[in-house]
């Protein structure tokens, strides 16, 4: 297996501050490149190096998919640079400080714009337009999230969209009615009361999602207003206050996780309220279900986990916000045509999809999930997240989500800003106002 570690990012958590500052001057005095400068008609042959995040296991399939790849393209290579995320978060910023990312570079939606808008990635669309890059099986919704002052500078190869997730084993054991497959909130919210009226002493109707950055934008989309607009918030205030209402609504009636236990909601997914049988319900990422049945059924606990969608208001499109995690190419590569190829193999190619096994969000492109969905291989649980995301993007449940630069401050900021209200008995409004004052400063 050709790879290199970075171990030595993984054993430090951040940057001190006065690195973090010079690398944040550092980004913010490249100038965007507004297109390619090398040839893009040359042959697909050499090395490229390929940077990502990622465990063992994930490491293990990424080397597996760049094998198919040489072996498909004749006279390449491809070297890969792994760590584990936050690692690998370090390494990113420091390498872009000093233009020396890897000629292929994995990035995310929800940080895209910091490294997209300082000119150390180039934007796709020639490539695409030139055909070295098919983005025809991939949903509008999805592949939005890899644009950026109208240019695609990732290409979205797995997506982390964030629906409801609850217990149906224990809705039955407790004779609790199913829940809405797809209310409003007022709908919501009335299921998990009368869910609490039915449960145990020490077992919730809900995880309180009132700190929880992914759950704001599903209730913004899902009151069919946008989060941001021109990198700056894009709703009022008062919205806010109201999503902040209602998880206090919800946690003084006792249907929610108290806010003295909102820590655990925040750590890996096996010690979360929903994992331990402490809430019927909780949003997850679709990939995530496999995790939660797992743990519950390791423990003796009802585990049969399925999912509803995000409640709307009446005319909006939305509430299931997607994020995506993809692939970059950074504007320092000296190889072009074979880190399109690259792109395009991990995205499309059959034999690409059956390697990787939707190992980093659920596959998006139309080719890669017919090759799993046909292969006896694909394992239960890569199916069924698959079928999720099917039914959802054919019913045209997705919500358009944008993540401009300076978004990584905000679940930070949102989490804290919450805690103010439920433990400090701040007013929402106050809050509401606080939090977009914070934000504006960082948001950009």
């Amino acid at each position: 297996m050709i790879k290199r570690s970075i171990s030595d990012f993984a054993r430090r958590s951040a940057l001190n501050g006065s690195a973090a500052v010079a690398i944040a001057l550092a980004l913010a005095s490249l100038a965007v490149r507004p297109g390619l400068t090398q040839d893009i008609s040359g042959p697909v042959e050499g090395t490229i190096e390929y940077g990502y995040w990622g465990n063992a296991r994930r490491a293990e399939l990424t080397e597996a998919v760049s094998r198919k790849f040489e072996e498909a393209h004749p006279g390449t290579e491809v070297l890969g640079i792994v760590a584990e995320y936050a690692a690998y978060i370090e390494r990113l910023t420091v390498q872009a400080a000093a233009g020396e990312l890897p000629c292929v570079t994995q990035t995310q939606s929800t940080f895209l714009a910091t490294y997209a808008t300082r000119g150390v990635l180039i934007p796709l669309d020639e490539l695409i337009q030139a055909g070295k890059i098919d983005i025809s099986g991939i949903p509008e919704a999805i592949l939005e999230t890899g644009r950026i002052n109208g240019h695609l500078y990732m290409l979205p190869t797995g997506t982390f969209l964030r629906l409801i997730a609850y217990n149906e084993a224990m809705v039955a054991e407790h004779n609790i009615p199913l829940p809405p497959s797809r209310g409003d909130f007022n709908e919501y919210k009335e299921w998990l009361l009368a869910a609490q009226e039915k449960l145990p002493d020490g077992v919730y109707a809900g995880e309180n999602e009132g700190a929880n950055l992914f759950t704001l934008y599903s209730w913004i989309a899902g009151h069919g207003e946008n989060f941001f607009k021109d990198g700056k918030l894009g709703f009022d205030p008062e919205l806010l206050q109201r999503y902040f209402e209602f998880w206090e609504d919800l946690r003084k009636a006792g249907a929610v996780i108290p806010a003295d236990r909102l820590d655990e909601q925040f750590g890996a997914i096996e010690t979360t309220p929903l994992s331990r049988g402490h809430a019927l319900s909780a949003t997850r990422d679709i990939p995530q279900i496999i995790q939660v049945q797992q743990t519950l059924a390791n423990a003796g606990l009802p585990a049969e986990i399925k999912f509803f969608r995000n409640p709307v208001v009446e005319g909006a499109i939305s509430g299931n916000v997607p994020g995506t995690n993809g692939l970059s190419i950074s504007a320092s590569c000296d190889n072009i045509p074979t880190a399109a190829a690259y792109l395009d193999f991990f995205s499309n190619d059959p034999r690409a999809a059956l390697a990787f096994q939707s190992a980093n969000g659920v596959v998006v492109s139309k080719p890669a999930q017919e090759a799993l969905l046909s292969s006896e291989a694909t394992p239960e649980s890569v199916r069924e997240s698959l079928q999720t995301l099917s039914e959802v993007v054919a019913d045209g449940d997705v919500a358009t989500a944008t993540y401009p630069s300076g978004y990584q401050t905000l679940p930070t900021l949102l989490r804290r800003t919450y805690e103010d209200v439920a433990l400090n008995g701040r007013s929402p409004a106050e809050a509401a106002q606080r939090f977009f004052d914070e934000a504006s400063r960082t948001l950009r």
